[in-house]
């Protein structure tokens, strides 16, 4: 009798066990009005290339020659291979596209307008109900998910900075 018992706590457990792990998708708290502004105001700054407040489709173009600009360091009106490598570091909606497909005209440079007929991923996916423009719901959405995606799982970022890295201890700590 006692063997049985104990058998059946053991099969029990393993059971309760084996059930908890198959929950599915865990559901993610709400963000507080406080940390979705936070995120909002950090989107804004990036996105809002116009300065008038809001991010819509109107800042893409402006994004793209910002970017554009950033990586043309020649300042020749066309990026070489070696200043395209740097797109995607600025820009993840390049991360796929190869010198050679984005050189339409093969002239070994890419022109603003080659550039800018990439779709823009990034604010694409931000604008979840695709009215262009993202509300500071959907903006700290998005940033949720980036931090998520770089695998920092805190998305309050305590104890690190802005960049997402640790930051060093303190000195005398």
């Amino acid at each position: 009798m006692r063997l049985h018992t104990i058998t059946l706590i053991t099969l029990s457990a393993v059971s309760v066990a084996a059930c908890g792990g198959n929950r599915g998708p865990r559901e993610r708290p709400p963000l507080s009005p406080e940390r979705v502004e936070r995120l909002n105001d950090r989107f804004v700054r990036q996105w809002d290339i116009n300065k008038d407040g809001l991010v819509t489709c109107e800042d893409i173009p402006a994004r793209r020659q910002q970017v554009f600009d950033q990586v043309n360091a020649d300042s020749d009106n066309g990026l070489s291979p070696a200043e395209y490598r740097q797109v995607a570091f600025e820009d993840k909606s390049f991360l796929f596209y190869s010198f050679e497909y984005m050189d339409e005209n093969t002239d070994g440079a890419i022109s603003l307008s080659e550039f800018s007929r990439i779709p823009q991923n990034e604010f694409n996916s931000a604008d979840k109900n695709k009215d262009c423009m993202i509300s500071a719901e959907e903006a700290a959405e998005s940033l949720r998910d980036q931090f998520r995606e770089r695998g920092r799982g805190r998305e309050d970022n305590r104890g690190r900075g802005e960049n997402g890295r640790q930051r060093p201890p303190r000195q005398g700590s």
